[in-house]
């Protein structure tokens, strides 16, 4: 059966969420959900690890994962030999979401599970922020709202901070009942009009209701969002309650983003610009040094008559 890795053999900035799911009992039958992030797959008792895997690859706000036995030395089996379902999941950060931080709880609802007399889903490492980064995270909740799809426009402006560009984007009209890949998408596309690169691997999107959301922003070295920051703390999302019919949505900071002065777009430049300077200088002392004069000796000729005397002479001249 596989092992999870030890937690702190992690790079730093690179730790990621391990999860172990058992359901454990008498002879178990019928199904359970996986439910991650406000979506669900349903996965028969019965089901190999491959099929885990595809289920969990087919929920969009999933991103990349792998799943791992822990019941058999059988690589694609999920069955114990006692009867007990029991697998990992590891949460890799080579996709949309990038599963940098505060990873969407997964949990299992077994009320349709046969057999098992409990089930559990147990975080066995859990993803951390690289050292002397704080990510920002800001919560959004609508209540009230109502009429035929209601929605809500975001606005992200920096016009009047010190970040380094100046720009205010609006978003298209937002469903009140969005899922969490549906508002990384509209957050992600405000980037033009923010005259910024940042994509939807920039951000984490945790649906907590239907209606109330929070957004993770990664800031981080060569973070295109830390053009919009001041060391990385980002000015607060606005909203626009206009399409909620009566609805009202509020905007919370949970954490101030923070970076080291060091990771900020011009202090990258001026420290580029001087690397580069360094290795220009170092590349022409080198041409200098292998540059060298030939100075030709001759040895002293001793000639009588030449008008030159010198001490060898046998004459005088």
């Amino acid at each position: 059966a596989s092992t999870f890795t030890t937690c702190s053999n992690h790079p730093a900035g690179t730790s990621r969420q391990e999860v172990l799911i058992l359901a454990s009992g008498g002879s178990i039958n019928g199904s359970y959900d996986l439910v991650f992030n406000g979506l669900s797959a349903t996965l028969d008792a019965a089901s190999s690890i491959s099929d885990i895997q595809s289920s969990l690859d087919s929920l969009a706000t999933v991103g990349s994962v792998s799943v791992l036995t822990l019941a058999s030395d059988d690589s694609n089996v999920a069955i114990r030999f006692d009867g007990a379902i029991n697998y990992g999941v590891i949460f890799l950060q080579d996709d949309v979401p990038p599963h940098s931080y505060m990873v969407p709880e997964l949990t299992i609802e077994d009320s349709n599970l046969g057999g098992a007399a409990s089930s559990a889903v147990t975080v066995h490492c859990e993803a951390q922020q690289p050292a002397g980064v704080t990510f920002e995270r800001q919560q959004i909740c609508i209540s009230g709202a109502s009429g035929v799809n209601p929605s809500f426009t975001l606005t992200w402006s920096t016009v009047g901070t010190n970040a380094s560009v100046q720009r205010s984007a609006t978003s298209e009209a937002i469903s009140a009942t969005a899922t969490a890949p549906e508002l990384l998408s509209k957050l992600s596309a405000m980037g033009n009009d923010l005259d910024s690169s940042f994509s939807q691997r920039d951000f984490e999107v945790t649906e907590v209701t239907p209606s109330e959301w929070i957004v993770t922003f990664i800031v981080g070295l060569r973070s295109p969002l830390l053009s919009l920051s001041v060391t990385g703390d980002l000015p607060q999302l606005e909203a626009s309650s206009a399409g909620l019919g009566g609805g009202t949505i509020s905007i919370m900071t949970l954490a101030d983003g923070s970076v080291p002065k060091s990771y900020m777009p011009e202090q990258q430049a001026a420290a580029a610009a001087m690397a580069a300077a360094a290795q220009q200088l170092a590349a022409l002392s080198q041409q200098s040094s292998q540059k060298t004069s030939s100075i030709e000796v001759k040895p002293v000729a001793h000639i009588c008559g030449d008008s030159k005397r010198t001490s060898a002479e046998q004459c005088d001249d």
